[in-house]
């Protein structure tokens, strides 16, 4: 990951830290370096110097809290930075938040169409940071495509079909990880897509759990109208709209 800070309009303190960290480059100088970027509310520059930091094999631990404690204080700011650098930056930060734990801006990003790869890697961020706490949980935007198959022999030939980008930028294991339970569904196996899209919208119901939203947004777009129906209404229920792009300022309101 290649990114560059602006150092410019520094004050007396910044100085400090800067001449401190350039003289002995360290983790808790970085973290400490950051810390007076946020205060001058120049998240960008603090962001990009932690993860610079993590990709160069710094104290992954420590690191990875300052950059979820950084997106968990300044998330609306978190949403922008992944909208607006370059892919590469974008897919090392969704990455770098799945493993930190701060899901906030990976579900504002994954809830929308994946027509752009940096929301197919908040997806797949995402889903890798909930995978373990839900059995076969495929990555939302692969769960959409299936749900809107025509029938679940189709459905699977369109999620392959449309996983195929994965292979290159994550090879085939990701990919298989990114179909979860649909990886196991053969024309002869249980047909567990529907019945697995009905607990998962009654387990999001339950809990209000908001980083689920980008799978209730997925099945807006089941050919099973009364799925996508209920899809809908509970989309707009803990939204406040009808269908993505999610407000970052909105939701981080509703955001506990």
């Amino acid at each position: 990951m290649r990114s560059r800070v602006n150092l410019s309009g520094v004050d007396d303190e910044l100085r400090r830290e800067l001449r401190d960290f350039a003289a002995l480059p360290s983790d808790p100088g970085a973290i400490r370096l950051a810390a007076a970027f946020e205060r001058l509310h120049r998240f960008k520059a603090a962001w990009q110097l932690l993860a610079r930091r993590l990709d160069q094999g710094g104290d992954d631990q420590a690191i990875l809290a300052a950059l979820g404690g950084l997106a968990a204080r300044n998330r609306v700011a978190a949403v922008h930075f992944l909208r607006r650098e370059g892919v590469d930056e974008a897919r090392f930060s969704c990455l770098a938040l799945a493993r930190a734990g701060e899901l906030f801006p990976l579900v504002v990003l994954a809830s929308e169409a994946p027509e752009e790869p940096r929301v197919i890697d908040a997806g797949i961020a995402l889903r890798r940071a909930l995978q373990g706490r839900i059995e076969g949980l495929p990555g939302p935007h692969a769960f959409g495509v299936y749900l809107a198959g025509e029938d679940r022999t189709r459905g699977l030939v369109d999620v392959v079909y449309a996983q195929t980008r994965l292979i290159q930028r994550y090879g085939p294991d990701e990919m298989l990880r990114e179909l979860g339970f649909l990886a196991h569904e053969t024309e002869r196996g249980p047909n567990r897509g529907p019945t697995f899209a009905r607990e998962l919208l009654a387990r999001v119901r339950v809990e209000r759990s908001l980083a689920l939203l980008p799978w209730v947004s997925a099945m807006r777009g089941a050919r099973d109208t009364a799925l996508a129906s209920d899809a809908v209404a509970l989309f707009q229920e803990l939204t406040g709209r009808l269908a993505p792009p999610l407000d970052p300022e909105d939701l981080a309101r509703r955001w506990t």
